[in-house]
């Protein structure tokens, strides 16, 4: 009887464990910044997207300057969707965009995959 109740016990544990490791790892990621070095054009963030979640990026841009953005997966397939301020999407499913801004405020890049993880370099220039 004892060795049921230690059974039930450590079952009911590990399954805690695994519903509390999901919820962790399925949190919406709060947006991170990506910053430019003082006098340059461009920044480069790296990364791990995991299934189910996306990795969001922002950054501020002015109304005509032109946006590159290049993601390089280190290992596993990434892609990328750009969402100017108060728009639906501007680039969606890409691994490389380049156009020129509409509008001026924060611009929001958003990482995810489909694989379990992809660990990736994201590359912005605006000009």
């Amino acid at each position: 009887m004892e060795s049921r109740i230690r059974e039930r016990t450590m079952n009911w544990r590990h399954k805690a464990v695994v519903v509390l490791l999901l919820v962790v790892v399925c949190l919406p990621a709060s947006a991170r910044p990506i910053s430019f070095a003082p006098g340059t054009t461009s920044g480069t963030v790296r990364g791990t997207a995991f299934g189910g979640a996306t990795d969001i990026w922002t950054l501020r841009a002015r109304k005509g300057q032109t946006m590159h953005v290049r993601l390089l997966a280190v290992d596993g397939e990434a892609h990328f969707d750009v969402a100017p301020p108060g728009e639906s999407l501007l680039a969606q499913n890409k691994v490389e965009y380049e156009g020129r801004l509409g509008r001026t405020g924060t611009y929001t890049i958003s990482v995810y995959t489909e694989s379990v993880h992809a660990n990736y370099h994201l590359v912005v220039t605006l000009k």
